[in-house]
């Protein structure tokens, strides 16, 4: 693997970035994106920081989905005293939130071995969209 401007392997970036996702740090990701896609100027590079934000984005967005559902669940609850409805839907939130902590532990783990070999992420949707973002089109095979 080539090494950068900075004098730091390609990859280490891509990896640092997969380990932001993994531990929910969004400030150091979009920096270290930024220093990634500015300064060392890598389409490679960028196609794998892209991938992490939006997998970080992924992650941010369904547990903020399921924080509203459990700000419903609790006015439900405050209204219509209701218990039994909130414990059920405090559960189902939980597993949810379980899930995608799953899921993304699975990409993030599966993403860090491919970028530290030098290969692509391949992150599902992430990846179509960081190869949108760069402007690549990917033929599809028949």
């Amino acid at each position: 693997m080539e090494k950068g401007q900075l004098g730091l392997r390609l990859s280490f970036y891509a990896v640092v970035g997969f380990i932001f996702v993994l531990f929910g740090q969004i400030t150091p990701l979009i920096l270290l994106t930024g220093v990634a896609i500015i300064v060392e100027k890598n389409v490679w590079l960028t196609r794998q920081m892209i991938q992490a934000v939006a997998l970080c984005f992924f992650e941010w967005a369904v547990s903020y989905a399921l924080s509203l559902l459990g700000y419903v669940t609790g006015t439900i609850n405050a209204i219509t005293y209701v218990d039994g409805i909130s414990k059920f839907m405090n559960i189902l939130r939980n597993l949810c939130d379980l899930g995608v902590e799953i899921t993304v532990l699975v990409f993030v783990i599966l993403a860090i071995s491919r970028v530290a070999k030098g290969k692509e992420a391949k992150v599902p949707v992430a990846a179509k969209f960081a190869n949108w973002a760069c402007g690549i089109v990917m033929m599809k095979q028949q």
